[in-house]
């Protein structure tokens, strides 16, 4: 991420945006009680978690938080509630084939923000001044709106930096795709072998932790440049025929 500078900015604007969000939250409770529970922590920590891994996710949801409870004066349950809510929203969102983690990532970061909460008021390490219902409030809404907004600006995000989701590669890998319908009807010998390579390579990358999706992509496209002339090569070639 560090030498590629359009994983970097987005990451920078991913967590840019954030940190404003949040502080715009701040700033307009702020005027009715001294603390908030509210915070987009979702919608870095799901972004993240979509574009670069989990762990990505898990490690700055840790520094945002920390760097959340040192400017509250309840340092501990904000702390805690940011992280928990935050890793959790990651760890249920980052699989966006499935069309329904988001609104699972939106309920289970809910539930554990709340759960952190009560938790951290119970062991004694934290008190909101605000009532407790407006803090709930808070953190019920907070992944509302931060993963409501990581859906929405999901494939803007893409298109701006050119990096992109499993979804968008999934899409590219149809069947339906124009080189992948013409390499199957006018190479059908290299359409059979850029399966095998497909399945080999996604195999390959989960077994050492890479992004199956991709290599997956990049075996059932790179023998393309075939199309040119696919009679030049043997897989293609008519066996009573002459080798050209």
């Amino acid at each position: 991420t560090w030498i590629r500078p359009r994983r970097f900015l987005l990451l920078a604007t991913i967590w840019l945006l954030t940190m404003a969000g949040t502080g715009a939250v701040w700033r307009l409770l702020g005027t009715l009680y001294n603390v908030s529970m509210g915070s987009l922590i979702s919608f870095g920590a799901v972004l993240t978690a979509i574009f670069f891994h989990r762990r990505d996710a898990y490690a700055i949801t840790a520094v945002f938080a920390l760097v959340m409870a040192a400017s509250q004066i309840h340092p501990y349950m904000v702390g805690m509630v940011t992280f928990v809510s935050g890793s959790v929203a990651a760890g249920a969102a980052w699989n966006i084939r499935s069309r329904s983690n988001f609104p699972r990532a939106v309920l289970l970061a809910a539930l554990a923000g709340s759960a952190a909460f009560w938790a951290i008021s119970l062991i004694g390490l934290g008190f909101s001044p605000a009532v407790w219902w407006v803090s709930q409030l808070e953190i019920l809404l907070s992944p509302v709106v931060g993963i409501g907004a990581a859906s929405v600006l999901l494939f803007a995000f893409e298109r701006v930096f050119g990096v992109y989701t499993a979804l968008s590669i999934d899409e590219a890998t149809s069947r339906n795709h124009p080189l992948l319908d013409r390499l199957s009807r006018e190479a059908m010998g290299s359409w059979q072998h850029s399966q095998a390579v497909a399945d080999l390579a996604s195999e390959a990358a989960e077994a050492i932790g890479a992004d199956p999706a991709l290599a997956q992509a990049g075996g059932l496209f790179h023998d393309v440049g075939k199309l040119y002339d696919p009679k030049m090569f043997i897989e293609n070639q008519d066996p009573d025929r002459p080798n050209p």
